[in-house]
């Protein structure tokens, strides 16, 4: 049987961040619908492999497209339009970002809009640790709350402990605190965006080789 393999690096783990189903443009006209599903990340050389292996590309059908997604990662349209090489790449840096720079990035497209390219987001992924994103923490119900955020940053900043040693406690509304201290910052009912990277400044290359995603000519 043969084995696909992912190319790692010391901030990435060997498992899947995207799983989408892939297609041929060639047999789709010629009236064949070819398709089959596969996780990503994939080493560039296996998955050229891999798409030989299940009759997804040859000489005469040589151009693939994602015709679904088994969830999608980010609610961007840019995605609809990717290849399957570009998905790749967006995996790696995915499984490089790491669950909490996924969460971030996810949290800027949907307060502050998607990257205009693919390029971009990979870009905004790879400087997800820069993403000052913060999310509410979570009521009795499991739901985030603005309002137990105000009342910890009180906590923090000493305006609690001014609020009980007047007998003032119960009478502070912590929820309006809360809308005033998100007036100048991104937020919705999750959380919120101190800083955004700016991610644009990277080179996609560099960034290309920094996550891991390396072509075999390239690691020759």
């Amino acid at each position: 049987m043969d084995e696909y393999t992912t190319t790692t690096n010391d901030k990435t783990e060997n498992n899947a961040t995207i799983t989408v189903c892939i297609g041929n443009y060639g047999y789709y006209n010629e009236g064949i619908l070819r398709d089959k599903w596969v996780s990503l990340p994939m080493a560039p050389s296996d998955l050229a492999r891999w798409t030989k292996d299940n009759g997804l590309r040859d000489e005469a059908h040589e151009e693939t497209y994602v015709s679904d997604f088994d969830g999608k990662p980010f609610d961007t349209r840019l995605l609809d339009c990717a290849s399957i090489e570009q998905i790749n790449q967006i995996a790696f840096a995915m499984a490089y970002a790491g669950e909490s720079g996924v969460e971030a990035t996810s949290a800027v497209i949907r307060l502050d809009g998607a990257p205009k390219s693919i390029d971009g987001l990979i870009k905004l992924l790879y400087a997800s640790d820069e993403i000052g994103y913060t999310e509410f923490p979570l009521d009795h119900w499991g739901q985030p709350s603005l309002e137990l955020y105000a009342y910890d940053f009180a906590e923090e900043t000493g305006l609690l402990q001014v609020l009980q040693e007047q007998n003032a406690e119960s009478y502070f509304d912590f929820e309006h605190y809360g809308q005033d201290l998100m007036m100048d910052v991104l937020s919705d009912e999750t959380g919120f965006i101190g800083d955004i990277p700016d991610y644009e400044s990277y080179s996609i290359d560099e960034v290309l080789h920094a996550i891991g995603y390396t072509t075999r000519e390239e690691g020759r």
